[in-house]
């Protein structure tokens, strides 16, 4: 599969698990689609990802979310 439509689908499984209150599984998703989605330069599933892991982490003002937007 290609990297980049790997980390968007990733971060949408991520996305789908943090509804249902399931936010260990949700990071597991986003933390290996930021790692993608840096490596092949996707800069929107890059901050999405990051954005996730900040908001999930309730870390929303943190250096991770600061660092993409």
């Amino acid at each position: 599969m290609n990297h980049r439509y790997e980390a968007s689908v990733l971060n949408a499984m991520g996305d789908a698990l943090h509804a249902m209150g399931h936010d260990e599984e949700a990071f597991e998703r986003h933390g290996p689609a930021l790692a993608m989605a840096t490596e092949t330069g996707d800069d929107g599933e890059r901050r999405r990802a990051a954005e996730a892991i900040a908001t999930h982490s309730g870390d929303s003002e943190g250096p991770l979310c600061r660092d993409v937007k």
